[in-house]
């Protein structure tokens, strides 16, 4: 397999975290609201009226099993394996005929929580949030723009990459947040704060990693991500430092790249709920800024670092209760641009004696810092999208797409 890495400063929504399924699979801005323009295309990519029952060999196939999450037929249904909306492969294929640069564009269609199996990761919790990410509600997203059609061997190509949240516009397109998007909540007042990171990176058809984005042009510090909790109705606020996304994806130049690659990264649906999952995904939760922060989502009111770190409606306060005694451990060290796996114990530490270094997860070691950072490892499923040019500022950032 050929693989894509991106590492990114962005907005992880914790619906999407948790999703239900067993060992190997996860459940599951235009300022007017209607969307702007399409980023991708206009049309969707991939125009079919064929349903995946009725054609199953069709990579273009509506698949009627992805829920009832408008618009259910036409260009922007929800098509193949793993819903997604806009075929990249159509629409880059048509821009490399015409001697052009690819944009690709993906939506985080589902996840499922690899790590803290006794808070955000247990299977109740996964099962009961489920929703937010298939019914709409919640929307973290991927834009590469500039993608040649091949590339000389050492000599990469300059690409712009865009990863944050967005919105649903209800028509089968999707919408960065922009900088006036985010609402006054728990003292921020940072409209920008819910905005994407815009990085630079370099794209290489000839190495197993396609897209690389260096360590000084991520994006620094933490991002506050908005969560719906239901119906849309604007839930919580979640800080997140370096989200990180490893894709799969077959294929030497565009010649060779196949629907299924373009279009579906990381896995499928199922069955109701059900998706497989296998593309990596990891980001870090720093402990300071999850104190000031509560979770309200569905039947869970609870101060975020308490849900993190001590349990499921758990009333005690993370500062009540020593780090050593957690049910679940931070493992990583953030300062105010990126963040590492700071456990010198944990099977993919990344600390050092020298830039990078170590910290004591249970912060009883007189000689390290203690580990301010939950590090939180999934599996995750990325479908092609169709995101608008514009980005969204509107009074109504998760309306209700259900039919």
């Amino acid at each position: 397999m050929r693989g894509i890495s991106i590492v990114a400063m962005a907005m992880l929504a914790l619906a999407g975290v948790a999703c239900g399924g067993d060992d190997d699979s996860g459940g599951s801005g235009g300022s007017s609201g209607t969307g702007g323009t399409s980023g991708s295309g206009g049309t969707g990519g991939g125009t079919t009226t064929q349903t995946c029952d009725e054609a199953p060999d069709e990579p273009n196939c509506i698949n009627t099993a992805c829920g009832n999450v408008s618009p259910t037929s036409g260009d922007r249904a929800m098509k193949g394996a793993c819903c997604f909306r806009s075929s990249n492969y159509d629409i880059a294929q048509a821009a490399w005929a015409a001697d052009g640069l690819a944009t690709i564009e993906f939506r985080q269609n589902a996840l499922r929580t690899t790590s803290q199996p006794m808070t955000v990761g247990n299977p109740l919790i996964q099962s009961s949030l489920v929703n937010t990410y298939e019914q709409d509600w919640s929307n973290t997203m991927v834009r590469v723009e500039g993608i040649p059609k091949s590339n000389p061997v050492g000599q990469p190509a300059t690409v712009t990459v865009t990863i944050g949240a967005g919105r649903s516009n209800c028509d089968g397109t999707y919408s960065f947040f922009g900088d006036n998007a985010a609402v006054d909540h728990e003292g921020r007042t940072d409209a920008a704060r819910w905005a994407p990171a815009v990085m630079t990176g370099t794209w290489d058809w000839n190495t197993d990693e396609k897209l690389t984005i260096e360590p000084e042009d991520r994006a620094p510090g933490v991002r506050w991500g908005a969560v719906a909790k239901d119906h849309g109705l604007f839930g919580y606020e979640q800080p997140s430092q370096d989200l990180f996304y490893e894709f799969e994806f077959d294929g030497t130049e565009g010649s060779d790249v196949t629907p299924e690659a373009m279009n579906c990264i990381g896995g499928e649906l199922v069955g109701a709920g059900m998706w497989t999952s296998a593309l990596k995904q990891r980001t870090f939760f720093p402990v300071a800024d999850l104190k000031a922060s509560a979770v309200d989502s569905l039947a869970l009111q609870q101060n975020f670092c308490s849900f993190m770190g001590l349990g499921f409606m758990v009333p005690e306060m993370c500062d009540d209760v020593p780090q050593d005694e957690w049910v679940e451990m931070p493992y990583g060290m953030c300062d105010d641009e990126h963040c590492y796996i700071g456990d010198a114990a944990h099977p993919d530490s990344e600390c050092n004696t020298t830039d990078k270094p170590c910290c004591d997860p249970s912060g009883l070691d007189a000689e390290l810092e203690p580990c301010n950072a939950f590090l939180i490892q999934a599996t995750a499923v990325m479908a092609g999208a169709d995101i608008t040019d514009e980005a969204y500022d509107g009074d109504m950032p998760f309306p209700n797409c259900t039919l």
